[in-house]
């Protein structure tokens, strides 16, 4: 009797192991699709009213797209868009936070990338002031952008020498 509630016990736990797994995979071919989605939907918005300098990051925009709150890993920095907003009719605000993730225990210097705000036709380049971060430091930064107007959707990336990252972020309910 004891050897039969044993065998019953384990069976169920394996099941439940294997039903877990099974889940997971699921999750992920979804978000696979969504992600394919996204980035297509973006491709097709740019592609109609791309301008040449648009067209220079489009191989970015092809990859994955983030959104608030999620946070893209490189050999140098974690950086995560914790929002955005419109400030005034022209001016859009992107906060970010930036973490040192170096091996080596180096500090890093944001201020060599570019940060890009891109809608459908135009590409809007902003720079930070040299802020130095330790290791495992973390970092908030608000970068500012100057656009002809506000559009529903723009795209955000970062565009480093030192530490190249294939994504960007979804930056949208602005109005």
């Amino acid at each position: 009797m004891r050897k039969l509630l044993y065998t019953i016990l384990c069976s169920l736990f394996a099941l439940f192991v294997l039903g877990a797994c099974n889940q997971s995979s699921t999750s992920d071919d979804a978000k696979e699709k969504t992600i394919g989605v996204t980035a297509e939907k973006t491709t097709s918005e740019i592609n109609t009213e791309a301008s040449e300098e648009v067209n220079e990051y489009q191989n970015i925009l092809l990859q994955s797209s983030l959104n608030y709150g999620e946070a893209i890993k490189g050999g140098h920095y974690l950086i995560t868009v914790l929002g955005a907003k419109s400030t005034s009719d022209n001016k859009v605000d992107v906060h970010l936070s930036i973490k040192n993730v170096r091996d080596d225990k180096l500090a890093i210097n944001p201020s060599e990338a570019k940060f890009i705000l891109i809608d459908k036709s135009t590409v809007y380049k902003d720079t930070i002031e040299p802020v130095e971060i330790q290791s495992e430091e973390v970092k908030d930064i608000t970068v500012s952008f100057n656009v002809d107007k506000i559009e529903d959707d723009f795209s955000f990336l970062v565009d480093s020498t030192a530490d190249p990252m294939p994504a960007f972020w979804e930056i949208d309910n602005l109005k």
